[in-house]
């Protein structure tokens, strides 16, 4: 930013935000296990209680208490902007205040939202200030949905249809039939070159296999057991551990974590049992992806880089940890949509893209559930449409309630959506790429930036970084 755009910034966005720190703090939380009767009762019959989701903490890590530290961390940031309009021009100043904006863009939609809900009475211009809030907060964080994509998300799940999938086709036909607009949808899901595949890959496993393999020589098996173990030897090998990083269990969660503040890989709850292959899958997204570029720039004392409160980094870090798994593995299905590709469809479903409407909880969850359905029985062995939309539910229920938990009615967060949108960026850069594998994966090692976005560019050059 230039001096003149910090200080407009500042008197338009920051003065204003700061409001958050004023009034009382609300209490809008469901207990875990009022969570999990809500999710049963929607699995077995289908139904959401409307609104039920507004009662939920809005962002797992962001609680309101939290949101008003965000601001006044980003009070702090914007010291660097003097009354006399002089700015300081010294490293890391272009990335303080980017991520000051950042930090009070989620606090921003925290606010506007807790507003929202515990003021529901105060007159329109008031209610369209806060909306305004919450808009501008996610336009920074989260960007704007592409239709295109979005189109490429369901085409995907309609087509490839066999004939002789009796199942299949008839529900395919009823599909149509409740949402008639399927049918103009067209497009195809992101795909790495194979060459550039093949060459990313076979880099990957000369630099980290014998790392790997080590750790299957001392450990024999890996379960779910012994996975913290594994993780921590894993983190010594690495040199993590001698910058502080532990991997622990926290049951609260579920999967890995990469808890930068505390400078630990949570380990959660799983499903099934780990094995090797999962494993190195892992490590190539939380460790050598998260976990290093968040490392790294404290290693050249530009922390601000590793935050993940810079705007427009949200989608780019999971996007670059999930190609990161595709790149170890070596293959890539993208006839097969996995859970990136349904949680961009519901957020896109949500928020009007398809149809020009905006849609319910319950809405948003009835198509969900119905196009993982398709995809169920299109792909799958078992034939029996009610186990299959069973089945369904309970992986749709989970991608739609981070849509709508603790937005009030008339919103949704756009979160979700940056999963397939950062993984299409990062398939992109390395489509395009002149650059050999080494110089890419270290650029997405060396700091927590956007590849494509000029104004990351801008800040690495305050530190000398390269950029692709």
């Amino acid at each position: 930013m230039t001096i003149e755009s910090s200080q407009d910034f500042y008197k338009k966005e920051v003065e204003p935000a700061l409001g958050i720190l004023k009034g009382p703090v609300s209490t809008f939380e469901l207990t875990k296990a009022t969570m999990e009767q809500v999710k049963d009762r929607a699995i077995e019959t289908g139904e959401i209680d409307q609104g039920v989701f507004s009662e939920i903490p809005l962002f797992d890590e962001i609680s309101e208490r939290q949101a008003r530290q965000k601001a006044k961390t980003a009070k702090e940031l914007l010291g660097i902007l003097t009354e006399s309009g002089t700015y300081p021009t010294k490293p890391g100043d272009g990335a303080a205040l980017l991520r000051a904006e950042g930090e009070l863009a989620a606090a921003s939609i925290v606010e506007g939202a807790r507003m929202l809900k515990v003021a529901p009475n105060e007159p329109d211009r008031h209610k369209a200030i806060y909306s305004n809030e919450i808009d501008r907060g996610q336009e920074v964080l989260y960007g704007q949905l592409d239709k295109e994509l979005a189109a490429s998300c369901v085409a995907v799940v309609r087509t490839g249809i066999e004939p002789t999938n009796v199942r299949a086709v008839e529900f395919a036909n009823q599909y149509l039939e409740q949402y008639p607009w399927v049918e103009d949808l067209e497009g195809e899901l992101p795909r790495i070159k194979e060459e550039k595949l093949k060459e990313f890959s076979e880099f990957l496993h000369e630099k980290y296999a014998p790392t790997f393999y080590l750790l299957r020589s001392e450990f024999g098996e890996i379960s779910n057991d012994n996975l913290v173990q594994v993780a921590n030897r894993y983190l010594e090998l690495r040199g993590f551990t001698d910058k502080g990083w532990t991997c622990e269990p926290n049951p609260r969660r579920t999967g890995f974590f990469v808890n930068a503040g505390k400078n630990v890989l949570e380990s959660g709850n799983r499903s099934v049992q780990i094995t090797w292959a999962r494993f190195e899958e892992l490590m190539m997204h939380e460790v050598e992806i998260h976990m290093a570029s968040t490392q790294n720039p404290r290693d050249i004392e530009a922390g601000a880089l590793g935050s993940s409160s810079l705007p427009g980094i949200a989608d780019v870090q999971e996007g670059t940890g999930m190609v990161a798994e595709i790149l170890w593995k070596g293959v890539q299905k993208t006839e097969v949509p996995g859970r990136d590709v349904f949680r961009y469809m519901a957020v896109a479903y949500a928020d009007g893209i398809y149809d020009g409407k905006k849609h319910t909880e319950q809405e948003t969850y009835d198509f969900i559930t119905s196009t993982m359905t398709l995809q169920g029985l299109k792909t799958g062995k078992d034939t029996d449409v009610s186990r299959e939309m069973q089945k369904a539910r309970q992986s749709s229920f989970d991608h739609v309630y981070r849509i709508y938990r603790g937005m009030p009615p008339g919103h949704i967060l756009r979160r979700n959506a940056g999963y397939l949108m950062g993984k299409t960026k990062i398939i992109d850069v390395i489509n395009e790429t002149d650059k050999s594998p080494a110089e890419v994966f270290a650029f997405f090692q060396q700091s927590k930036t956007d590849p494509t976005n000029p104004q990351h560019d801008a800040l690495l050059r305050e530190y000398n970084l390269p950029t692709l």
